[in-house]
């Protein structure tokens, strides 16, 4: 599965059924933005995507979805003074964004990893799943399990995790390996590490580098 960012696959090939993807960033960078594009770019190929939040509700999830799409901030999304360019685009966005939303769950009931397997698994039963991406606050400790789950369910899971606080303290804030958290179970059982960088972050679009704008 591409991620559709061109720039990007070229270097991973993809991701596979079974691989466990991590995006790892200090906040504010835009590692849930990324993770919804990627998301996004594979509702539009008609495949079907679950997002397992515990960092946000669903409407603010689904209001991140509606911005990207329709490439308005969320503060004009929020605003009743919009111009006629402006409303064009989100009755254009709505219309397209229609069509792709039985390709899209999205849980944020899902506390412990026993939820977090059940929801994806009974999903995966009913409906099939191609991608899941999981925003969860101790990801370290649960690495392993998220692993053999892509194996049982034979779909990639992209899982959201944070840097280290430390790496801002550095001259040279070039993230590694070593700046994960619970960096040693991570190493292990991630098939794919994607750390993301602050200051590629100029644009306020940190995916404006990867090749392809979304």
């Amino acid at each position: 599965i591409d991620t559709g960012f061109c720039g990007l696959d070229q270097i991973i090939h993809g991701m596979r059924p079974g691989n466990l993807v991590l995006i790892a960033a200090r906040p504010g960078v835009g590692k849930t933005a990324f993770t919804l594009a990627i998301l996004l770019n594979q509702m539009s190929c008609k495949r079907n995507v679950l997002f397992i939040s515990l960092e946000m509700p669903k409407e603010e999830i689904q209001e991140r979805i509606f911005s990207r799409w329709s490439r308005l901030p969320v503060t004009v999304l929020r605003d009743s003074h919009r111009d006629d360019a402006q409303w064009q685009q989100i009755l254009e966005a709505n219309r397209e964004l229609n069509k792709m939303a039985n390709h899209f769950w999205i849980s944020e009931s899902a506390n412990t990893l026993s939820q977090i397997y059940r929801d994806a698994r009974r999903l995966s039963a009913k409906e099939g799943i191609d991608l899941i991406a999981i925003d969860y606050l101790q990801f370290g400790k649960i690495a392993r399990a998220l692993k053999k789950m892509a194996i049982e369910l034979h779909c990639p899971i992209i899982a959201l995790s944070q840097l280290n606080r430390g790496l801002e303290a550095r001259a040279d804030k070039t993230p590694t390996l070593a700046d994960l958290r619970d960096s040693g179970e991570l190493e292990q059982a991630a098939d794919i590490v994607m750390l993301m960088y602050a200051e590629l972050a100029d644009t306020g679009n940190p995916t404006d580098y990867l090749g392809v704008p979304i």
